[in-house]
């Protein structure tokens, strides 16, 4: 889904949108804007470790709200009134002619990235707030009018790639110096200096599948199909080897007193002293591939091919055995109570007590040889064979699913930030924001089955079967445009744009990025598909009307709709293409897309950015109905929910309840039935004044947010639920002078 960007120097970079901040605000162009029409955005665990939500509002404010999730009114970060982000003066005319009457600062969903909270004002600044109680804010002034909503994607950067004699099946491990060792099926083990040099290189008998482990005095221990477990000094000497009976692809696990456990493939479990000598070995019925984990007690708990988990006492007895339906080549994690996950080839995640009992299981659709990763919320990460990555909560449910290109045997590893790395088979490094979307990917030349190891200035060091190592950074960009026809990719310290694309009139869209490219659209009746890392514009999509709505991106198509009353289908961007265009000469005019398809039945402009799910793309519209497209057909559809206004919030999706929410300027919040193949609209809750601003779904705790406004503004909460009816936990006035 990510193909790689090719660069000068290796540098390769790969785009992906963050979750939750790609909505466009707009209103109906018969008529001049009301105030507050700013969508909140969340962000969990900037403010006091507690869920803190963003919200731009009336008299050039951003509020900073946290403690939302109760039934009391939330507890604002900076006070009452939020912080002034500066003037209302603007430039340029609004949307489709309408002149604005009022001005006001903060019409965007505000983007939340790396501690800081960004949002565009009316008076061309992109505002930057860090999301501290004291709220200090930077601005870069762009010009124009910003209306669109500021969003924040993140590409790989390649800093080094190191040349293994082999492919590389061993996870990296990092030295208190920065040192990264890590094996190879050439033999050896590499030790490789922060700037990917060769610092040492130490040569086995056989293939080093094992990660190392690094000891607290720097001694590396790795084990190799030689049947050796090997202690490596720093200077890459050898300490000592220990034989087994059997090859060793097991990483070794280091004790609170120093010993050194490793499984073999002769079947057991050896415990050995720092100075070379074996303390005991235990029996088990198969072969032990998966690594050891230490419990706070001492207990150690290894997987074997014999479809057991054992736990083993300190003194090399048997604590108690946990049988599987298949091989456990999965090293187990140990939570934070004391509750053991590990994976089997008989496709399930287990949670064992720790008294050796089934807590539950968790079915996948393939073998779990992945090892499980466990977020500080809980929350178990666990790969499988049906090219999946699974989130799953602790009491067994499924949070989401992330599917790559093939199986995923690499384990996951979790950021401070809570971004989840993972490799696939597919030859790709991704990363992952906590709610299951894509932050960005990076392709390698063959399958990515080691676990990825983070190190200072969370540089990423993942191996591959390409016979490479590699260091990887994530870089963000914000994207944003004005009314000044100008498109900006800046960096996150709003320091000097990093590129500007010019189109031919005002851009009051908000832009998406998928696969290295960034699509934006323009009052001049087009969409643009430019280059995401130098502005090169790729092709442009011509429609009869200012497009204004923010493109939704799914299965290699772009769904988006125009002030000519049309929704279109468009296929993205190609690889091919996109080096095109980046061969193509400076004046060569870029070539013109067509569309796949086109729905025409609507009866006014289309403003908001649609849904995409079950098929179906879902998406209002300024003629109050909301409707329900074939992705295949647009000649086969369904006018799902006739509201009593325009619709230009996008709808979301309550998955736990399959339940379609949408904002209507009405007053209400509609229920749409997915099922339902005609009209299912229901009224949820009435807010009483127009919602006109995006609304924001928190999946996990079933509470939708959005901003209503008339006389007074107001932000609401509500509970969605397990019966589908809306419970209200709170309203807050935002326009408090």
């Amino acid at each position: 889904m990510f193909p790689s960007i090719r660069r000068v120097r290796s540098r390769k970079i790969f785009y992906a949108v963050l979750a939750l901040l790609v909505l466009l605000v707009g209103v109906a162009c018969t008529q001049a804007p009301t105030r507050g029409w700013s969508g909140p955005a969340v962000a969990s665990g900037l403010v006091a470790d507690q869920d803190t939500l963003y919200v731009g509002t009336l008299g050039n404010k951003v509020i900073a709200l946290r403690d939302i999730y109760g039934d009391r009114s939330p507890t604002p970060v900076w006070g009452e009134k939020g912080k002034d982000i500066g003037g209302t003066s603007g430039g340029g005319l609004f949307a489709c002619g309408s002149g604005i009457s009022k001005p006001m600062s903060t019409y965007g969903t505000p983007a939340i990235a790396e501690g800081k909270v960004y949002i565009g004002g009316y008076d061309g600044k992109v505002h930057s707030f860090i999301t501290d109680a004291l709220g200090h804010y930077d601005y870069l002034d762009i010009g124009g009018s910003i209306v669109g909503s500021p969003i924040v994607a993140y590409g790989t950067i390649e800093r080094w790639s190191f040349a293994a004699g082999g492919g590389v099946n061993s996870s990296p491990a990092i030295g208190a110096d920065g040192t990264i060792y890590v094996g190879s099926k050439d033999n050896k083990l590499y030790a490789v200096n922060r700037d990917g040099t060769l610092k040492w290189s130490f040569t086995t008998g056989g293939v080093v599948d094992s990660s190392p482990a690094v000891a607290a005095d720097g001694t590396i221990y790795v084990g190799s199909n030689d049947n050796k477990l090997y202690a490596i000094n720093p200077d890459g000497t050898e300490k000592w080897s220990f034989d087994t009976g059997g090859a060793v692809g097991s990483s070794p696990a280091i004790g609170g007193d120093r010993t050194i456990y490793v499984g073999s493939k002769d079947n057991k479990l050896y415990a050995v002293n720092r100075d070379g000598t074996e303390k005991w070995s235990f029996d088990t019925g198969g072969a032990v591939g998966s690594s050891p984990a230490v419990a706070a007690d001492d207990t150690i708990y290894v997987g074997s091919k014999d479809n057991k988990l054992y736990a083993v006492n300190p003194d090399g007895t048997e604590k108690w055995s946990f049988s599987t339906g298949g091989a456990v080549d999965s090293s187990p994690a140990i939570g934070a109570d004391g509750t053991i996950y590990v994976g089997s080839s008989d496709n399930r995640l287990y949670a064992v007590n720790p008294d050796g009992t089934e807590k539950w299981s968790f079915t996948t659709g393939g073998a779990v040889d992945s090892s499980p990763a466990i977020s500080a919320g809980g929350t178990i990460y666990v790969g499988s064979k049906d090219n999946k990555l699974y989130a799953v909560n602790p009491d067994g449910t499924v949070k989401w699913s992330f599917t790559t290109g093939s199986a995923v045997d690499s384990s996951p590893v979790i950021g401070a930030d809570g971004t989840i790395y993972v490799g696939s088979n597919d030859n790709r490094l991704y990363a992952l924001n906590p709610n299951g979307t894509v932050k960005s990917s990076f392709t390698t030349g063959g399958a990515v089955r080691t676990s990825p190891a983070i190190g200072a200035g969370v540089t990423i060091y993942v191996g591959s079967n390409d016979s490479k190592l590699y260091a990887l950074n994530l870089e963000g960009t914000l994207f944003v445009g004005n009314s000044n026809s100008k498109f900006y990719a800046l960096p996150l310290d709003l320091s000097a744009p990093k590129w500007v694309f010019k189109t031919k009139d005002k851009i009051w869209a908000t832009p998406a990025v998928y696969d290295g490219v960034v699509y934006i659209g323009s009052s001049d009746d087009r969409l643009y598909a430019l280059d995401a890392e130098t502005g090169k514009e790729i092709w442009s999509f011509k429609s009869s009307g200012a497009i204004l709505s923010t493109p939704v991106i799914a299965n290699g198509t772009i769904y988006i709709g125009s002030c000519d009353r049309k929704f279109y289908a468009i296929e993205v961007a190609t690889e091919a293409e996109r080096q095109a265009a980046l061969a193509r000469a400076e004046k060569e005019a870029a070539p013109s897309r067509e569309a796949k398809w086109v729905f025409d039945k609507a009866k006014n402009w289309f403003w908001t950015q649609a849904l995409v799910y079950d098929g179906k793309v879902w998406v209002g519209s300024l003629d109050k109905n909301v409707y329900a497209i074939s992705v295949d057909d647009p000649n086969v559809y369904w006018v799902v929910c006739r509201t009593g206004g325009i619709v230009q919030t996008p709808p979301v999706l309550m998955r736990n309840l399959n339940l379609i929410l949408v904002g209507s300027e009405d007053g209400n919040i509609w229920a749409i039935d997915p099922q339902v193949e005609g009209n299912s609209g229901r009224v949820l809750y009435s807010a009483d004044d127009p919602i006109l601003a995006a609304m924001y779904a928190d999946q996990e705790n079933g509470i939708l947010f959005f901003h209503a406004q008339n006389g007074a503004h107001y932000l609401h909460a509500l509970r969605i639920e397990a019966d589908g009816k809306a419970k209200k936990l709170w309203d807050y006035r935002t326009d408090k002078k």
